[in-house]
Parts: C-alpha cells; structure tokens; sequence
C-alpha cells in the first residue's frame, strides 16, 4: 500500500467522497468484500455552466485556475 493510497481508501470505508485532490486509488484488494465493489470512472466531466467549486490545479509547472463561475472584467478604451 502507497501513503498517496491511504486517503481514498478511508475515505471509501467511512463511506464519504474520496478527497477531490487525491491521487492514490481505493486499495478494494485488502478491504473484505471489496471486490463486489467496481470502480466507475468520471470521463468528460466539465464546468461548461460555472457550477463547480473555483480551484487551482498544477499545469505544465505553472498553477492555473480551474472551475467556478466565469470572471466578469470591465475593459474600458481611451
């Protein structure tokens, strides 16, 4: 068992959302019954509408803003 495991996997057995930020994967092979349980991936999860939580992710080396509602910007021209 990898420690970027530990999370997720108590997370499952308490029965709550797996921490959003987590990067280990649930270890079903030493919880008892646990291979009753099949993973389901989220593929093309998207905030096309803003309702997601605004976070900050590590893209490319650089911290970016994900998620949340768009920024309104006021431009004014001279």
């Amino acid at each position: 068992m990898r420690s970027i495991d530990l999370a997720p996997t108590a997370a499952f057995l308490l029965g709550i959302p797996e921490p959003q930020q987590s990067q280990g994967v649930v270890r079903r092979d030493i919880v008892v019954g646990g291979g009753r349980y099949t993973p389901v991936p989220i593929v093309a999860l998207n905030d096309f509408h803003g309702q997601l939580d605004q976070t900050t992710t590590l893209l490319d080396g650089q911290t970016v803003t994900v998620g949340g509602a768009a920024k309104l910007v006021n431009f004014t021209t001279a």
